[in-house]
């Protein structure tokens, strides 16, 4: 491969069957006093606005912002990457390449096991009006515009427009940084983790691992399939698609909304949050704390080998 670290496609499918490789079922023990996520790996941390909560407030948006964080894993495994995935499966270009169509089909098979998890670790952390069913979600439901925009691309993805693989292995590979500093600190400075988010993270990276490394052969493979203009093309979007992405919106304002619905004397700061929310997308610390190199290396590594620049450098301010 052309970046370190990342295995044969045949390694990688013998990993998928090694059953210490494989993401488990995990029993919870509710531990509702605990933060979840460091500060630093959510959105409000990152506002003037936030040195104004107290420690509990604090506390509580990050058991929210944790909640919505795995919320975002759900929307993306159930309804992005699969469907991405299915679509490519069915284009000439993958069916010719029997090992890489076994890989994704894996991952397939993986993505649809990780939700339960989700739901379940939200059932606990969340109020049960909030939480409700298996298939509830309640911080990232889509309007009827997003929905209709977000199927257009998945249901017409292909080994042309393929800028969203980008998005799909720098995702995962997020979540890999986020559990790696999960493992090595245990506490905060909101006191010590929540060992069942942590635990449920570890468990989920085990799968995670393997498909950052399926991403890196999928992106490779159809990127030297391509003609110059559709690597062109795909640049281009892939710029559109991440700087839209990377500004909070809904989804990170209920988060907030439901802080001042538990916390009514923050209601005053409403206008604020979302001013201080919505200038986040040209925030460089935070763009930073998702984008940079040290967070996703081998993504960043792969973009820059085929586009001679840092990821990053696509949603800065000023380019």
């Amino acid at each position: 491969m052309i970046i370190d670290g990342i295995s044969s496609l045949d390694q990688i499918l013998n990993l998928s069957i090694d059953p210490e490789k494989q993401t488990k079922k995990i029993f919870f023990k509710p531990k509702k006093n605990a933060p979840a996520l460091f500060e630093e790996h959510t959105q409000l941390y990152f506002t003037n606005i936030y040195s104004q909560l107290t420690s509990i407030q604090k506390l509580r948006y990050n058991q929210l912002f944790a909640s919505f964080f795995i919320e975002q894993f759900i929307v993306f495994e159930e309804d992005f990457t699969n469907r991405i995935l299915q679509s490519l499966l069915g284009t000439p270009l993958i069916k010719n390449n029997q090992l890489l169509s076994r890989s994704l089909n894996q991952m397939i098979t993986d993505e649809t096991s990780h939700s339960g998890l989700f739901y379940e670790y939200n059932s606990i952390l969340l109020p049960r009006k909030l939480s409700g069913k298996k298939g509830n979600r309640f911080f990232t439901k889509l309007n009827r515009f997003d929905k209709i925009l977000f199927h257009f691309f998945l249901e017409f993805s292909s080994t042309r427009l393929f800028f969203m693989l980008w998005f799909l292995m720098a995702v995962e590979e997020y979540s890999l940084f986020i559990t790696n500093c999960l493992k090595k600190h245990k506490k905060s400075k909101l006191g010590c983790l929540d060992p069942n988010y942590t635990k449920m993270m570890i468990e989920h990276s085990r799968d995670e691992a393997r498909h950052v490394q399926i991403d890196a052969h999928l992106i490779h493979y159809i990127y030297i399939n391509s003609s110059t203009l559709v690597k062109k093309i795909n640049y281009y979007l892939l710029k559109l698609f991440l700087k839209n992405i990377s500004k909070p919106k809904r989804g990170g304002l209920k988060v907030v909304n439901q802080l001042m619905k538990e916390f009514p004397e923050l209601t005053k700061y409403r206008t604020t949050f979302k001013k201080e929310l919505g200038l986040l997308g040209k925030n460089r610390d935070y763009l930073e704390s998702l984008f940079s190199p040290g967070v996703i290396p081998k993504t960043d590594s792969l973009f820059r080998y085929f586009y001679g620049k840092s990821l990053i450098h696509l949603i800065l301010p000023g380019n």
